[in-house]
């Protein structure tokens, strides 16, 4: 059934099979005047736009999401000459050897070349150092780790409005750049040369593999030679400092002669060529040799042994101290028995009054750790203790072995030495400062003695005089478990300065 003209229906019609619009017009789709069906098929004017779709295929190009695929190669033509792409990342992949392949390809009959540009558009003033571009090139290390092996960079040397200049480097990765490689060659503007600057570090080498060339003339060869243009020889009438008064030449030379007068102002001569006979005292003015014209290994000093300068002259202060002879003082050289129940952090040092001297049973309180506790206090009645220095002396040594009772197992054994100040009509207390410690472990297995010496590298260096007290005594920096009753020995000695 077909109808010509107009045929207004005001109710519901409803087609069950295909259905055709024919003739027509062309026209324009309002804003949200798309048709389309509703849940119960029903043909109804959309009220918003058609709304995003989001798979399009079209011939052998396919858009999904934000990918476009296409089945074959794929060209792109921008018949008004110009495609602008603003983004931030634009990568080229490929998983195919030696590719992917960039090609600038020029097509029109000229002399032209096509172009790489690298434009920098800062929207504000230039500035001296502003870098314009960089080519870089990365690639793995052994670790799996992108590296910038070398890179190429454009930048602006000097941006002043009519005297530009520009700067182009070539850097390459070395060690010693952690993080970017390093400048090797630099040609920079200057005026109206451009300079080049090559290798990087003072130790850097430059390897020319044929002709050294300047301003197109030879001037190196390929091993090494120096070429000169126009001469056959270079001599000294060729260099730029010639001077004729300090010209002289083979044939003025006498090679067998004698020099009669003047001043010697050349080298030293060569002992070879000086005659056997020729220096005797009576050819020396008098007063002439003097300690000041004497070589410096000519004079022994008073820091050398006999046996740096056998052969040369002694100051008097090295006559001074060959004869004065250094020695090593024995200042204690006994047994001794740490009586008692050790004390955590306390030492042996010595006795009460009206024992013997070695049956050391007062034990005296550091007052903290005994390694890093730099001072403490005895009374005044226990000065005799100590051991008085009865020369000035550079060096302290301790030999001690210590075995305890009781079974106290792996504890700490300390060895300390102090030095205080010998009193004269006092009753103070006496301070004790630390110049050495040691501190060693007491063996696991117990009764057995146990050595901690202050000698070679431990021993204690440095300059105390004469009269200074010098006090030892032994110890433990941890809980005593039961060490009690120590037997033991001890050698003190110490080296005069």
């Amino acid at each position: 059934m077909k109808f010509i003209g107009q045929y207004i229906q005001s109710f519901i019609a409803r087609f069950r099979s295909d259905v055709y619009l024919e003739d027509i017009d062309t026209g324009t789709i309002a804003s949200g005047g798309n048709l389309g069906l509703d849940s119960n098929n029903k043909i109804v004017k959309g009220t918003a736009p058609l709304g995003t779709l989001t798979t399009l295929t079209v011939d052998e190009i396919t858009i999904d999401g934000d990918t476009i695929t296409a089945s074959d190669d794929l060209n792109i033509v921008a018949d008004g000459n110009d495609i602008t792409v603003d983004t931030d990342n634009f990568t080229i992949e490929s998983a195919t050897s030696v590719k992917p392949t960039f090609t600038l390809k020029a097509t029109v009959n000229s002399n032209k070349p096509a172009n790489l540009a690298f434009v920098k558009d800062k929207g504000a003033a230039g500035a001296n150092g502003d870098f314009i571009g960089d080519t870089y090139y990365a690639s793995d290390n052994d670790a799996q780790e992108q590296i910038i092996m070398a890179m190429v960079s454009g930048k602006v040397a000097d941006a002043t409005n009519g005297a530009e200049e520009g700067e182009y480097i070539i850097s390459v990765k070395n060690t010693s750049s952690a993080t970017a490689p390093r400048p090797s060659l630099t040609l920079t503007g200057d005026g109206a040369v451009t300079n080049a600057t090559i290798g990087y570090g003072v130790s850097s080498r430059i390897n020319i593999a044929g002709v050294l060339l300047m301003n197109g003339t030879d001037t190196i060869n390929n091993s090494g030679v120096i070429q000169v243009a126009a001469q056959t020889v270079i001599d000294h009438d060729q260099l730029a400092n010639y001077d004729a008064n300090k010209h002289y030449t083979q044939a003025n030379i006498t090679t067998v002669g004698t020099i009669g007068t003047g001043v010697w102002n050349g080298d030293a001569i060569a002992h070879a060529y000086i005659a056997a006979a020729a220096i005797e005292t009576d050819n020396i003015a008098d007063a002439q040799v003097t300690v000041a014209k004497l070589h410096a290994d000519a004079i022994q000093t008073s820091g050398e042994t006999f046996a740096d300068n056998d052969t040369s002259l002694m100051t008097s202060a090295a006559i001074d101290d060959r004869i004065r002879v250094k020695s090593k003082h024995v200042l204690r050289c006994n047994t001794f028995y740490a009586s008692g129940n050790w004390v955590q952090n306390s030492l042996f040092i010595g006795n009460s009054v009206g024992n013997n001297p070695y049956n050391w049973n007062d034990q005296a309180a550091v007052g903290g750790a005994i390694s890093t506790t730099s001072s403490f206090t005895i009374i005044g009645d226990d000065e005799n203790w100590g051991i008085v220095l009865p020369v000035d002396i550079s060096k302290i040594e301790v030999q001690c072995s210590v075995r305890p009772s009781g079974n106290p197992g792996a504890i700490d054994f300390s060895v300390a030495v102090y030095t205080g100040v010998r009193s004269s009509d006092s009753s103070g207390d006496l301070t004790l400062t630390k110049i050495g410690h040691k501190s060693v472990s007491f063996n696991s297995s117990n009764q057995r003695y146990k050595q901690n010496d202050l000698t070679g590298d431990d021993a204690i260096v440095g300059n105390y005089d004469a009269g200074t007290m010098i006090y030892v005594g032994v110890g433990t920096e941890d809980a005593p478990n039961n060490a009690k009753n120590g037997r033991g020995y001890m050698n003190i000695t110490v080296t005069e300065r």
